[in-house]
């Protein structure tokens, strides 16, 4: 592994190409999604003191055991590829002691548990009372974590204060990686097809990394053919989700290999088969996080690997998910208002659509700790009227068939008790409350059949095959949950008239 640590002292920036941000953090009202994690040393607050506008964090050193250090991590950042890649922190800090720039990395051993690595540069930043800019760049060409967290440490006695943190992905941006093979599902007794990528880079060197959540990563040298192509056929392909993910100079491009049980993948494929057209279908899908989130193994990438596994290139999914999003943002964004993310449907209608998909509910029904779970975000009787008024939007540029689904089924177990834990301490929004999620449901397929749409049922067969392992979070989908989902879609096309 290459770790590097850059540190300027001065107001000029390191110029790299190819940079660009991933996360920010301002701390300006409080210290977001920092913390200090009480099996480490040190105290973690928020300071009205600030490089640049309402305030920073300020880290404080404390004795534990034999040592004298404060430590404070950011949240993972679970929803990137980050095997290959390269990323520069950046920040400023003043105060008094010697701070360190780090990250925390997790990735798969040979028994399938995460080991962490806490990786911490050489060279620290002296504080001082005047803000000082640092600079941290990592790279992983070499490995694979699976969860990645930013990290600083304050070693020794002092109090640092630190604003303006920056994460930026480092790749050559000429390099110009991306897929040549969608993602793929196969059968566990099927041989691992070629796995192609394609690159501007003719002849150079690269690296494949194949690796899934109880796996080991291995990691291929290659290089590149004359016209720029990398080419993966290997064996090292487990159970449920794998990457393929090839490398070069911090540019990178994952590949996902969903390896299905004999029997469930001849189910699919049985359905699949039903599956006939010699027209191009274009899809326009309006979803939540569960297919924002995962993008290239999702739901909805499963779904698009079935519909063309038969009709080679004539399905197109157009996914304009967006996390968070409930009936009322989708009118709000649709209309051009102020909300959420107002870029992601810019160009909507731009092309034509055979089918337009609807996938909400799951945030329309959430609940919150603000009243005790009282009501949900969208009230029952609003349902109807706003699904009308977004299906009059949707006239005015496409005729295209519309497809409603219900909220799906979350892990209800889990979140009542986090929902119970929570009251009277900590804000917490609750999801799949039936009381809330039944009324929307009946109230959507009462919208279906008044205006010809059709209506998808995700609630009763997800609560019907209802597993813990299905969810990563007790809402959002795991690779068998993404799979199952996948299948009750794909029945309706098979079975659609």
């Amino acid at each position: 592994m290459k770790i590097k640590l850059l540190l300027l002292f001065c107001a000029g920036t390191l110029s790299v190409m190819g940079e660009s941000l991933v996360r920010k953090f301002d701390f300006d009202r409080n210290t977001e999604a920092w913390y200090a994690p009480p099996y480490w040393s040190g105290k973690l607050t928020h300071s009205r003191e600030a490089k640049s506008g309402g305030g920073s964090a300020k880290l404080t050193a404390a004795p534990k055991k034999d040592q004298t250090y404060g430590r404070m991590v950011s949240q993972n950042l679970t929803k990137l590829a980050l095997a290959g890649r390269k990323f520069k922190i950046t920040f400023y800090a003043g105060g008094k002691g010697e701070l360190f720039a780090g990250m925390l990395a997790a990735t798969v051993n040979s028994r399938g548990k995460n080991d962490y690595k806490l990786m911490l540069s050489e060279t620290p930043l002296a504080l001082t009372p005047e803000w000082r800019k640092g600079e941290a760049v990592f790279d992983f060409s070499e490995i694979a974590p699976v969860t990645l967290s930013m990290i600083f440490e304050l070693k020794g006695e002092g109090e640092a204060l630190i604003d303006e943190v920056r994460l930026f992905d480092l790749a050559d941006s000429s390099v110009g990686m991306r897929p040549a093979t969608p993602h793929l599902v196969i059968s566990e007794k099927d041989s691992v097809p070629p796995i192609c990528f394609n690159t501007a880079k003719p002849d150079t060197e690269a690296s494949v990394m194949v690796f899934n959540r109880s796996r080991k990563m291995v990691r291929y040298p290659v290089k590149s053919d004359a016209s720029g192509n990398i080419v993966w056929q290997g064996a090292n392909i487990g159970a449920g989700l794998n990457h393929v993910t090839a490398a070069m100079n911090g540019a990178t491009c994952d590949i996902p290999v969903s390896v299905l049980p004999p029997a469930e993948f001849a189910a699919f494929d049985e359905l699949a088969r039903k599956i006939k057209t010699a027209d191009k279908v274009n899809i326009l899908w309006l979803g939540d996080s569960l297919c924002d989130f995962d993008r290239s193994f999702n739901a909805v990438d499963k779904l698009s690997f079935w519909l063309n596994k038969y009709n080679p290139g004539k399905f197109h999914i157009e996914n304009r998910a967006v996390r968070g999003d409930y009936i009322l943002r989708v009118e709000e964004r649709m209309l051009g208002r102020k909300c959420f993310a107002p870029a992601a449907y810019d160009n909507l209608w731009n092309k034509p659509y055979d089918f337009i998909v609807i996938q909400l509910g799951n945030n329309d029904c959430a609940a919150t700790t603000n009243n005790r779970f009282a009501s949900p975000v969208v009230a029952t009787e609003k349902v109807v009227p706003a699904y009308e008024r977004l299906l009059k939007l949707i006239r005015k540029h496409s005729s295209a068939k519309l497809i409603v689904t219900s909220a799906t089924y979350p892990d209800v177990p889990l979140m009542t008790r986090n929902g119970e834990r929570a009251l009277g301490k900590y804000f917490f929004a609750r999801f799949g409350m039936e009381q809330f999620v039944v009324p929307f449901n009946t109230a959507v397929k009462e919208f279906a059949a008044k205006n010809g749409a059709e209506f998808v049922d995700l609630h009763t067969p997800m609560k019907e095959g209802y597993a813990g392992e299905n969810y990563v979070d007790g809402i959002h989908l795991s690779e068998t949950g993404h799979t199952l989902m996948s299948r009750i879609l794909l029945t309706h096309f098979a079975n659609r008239k």
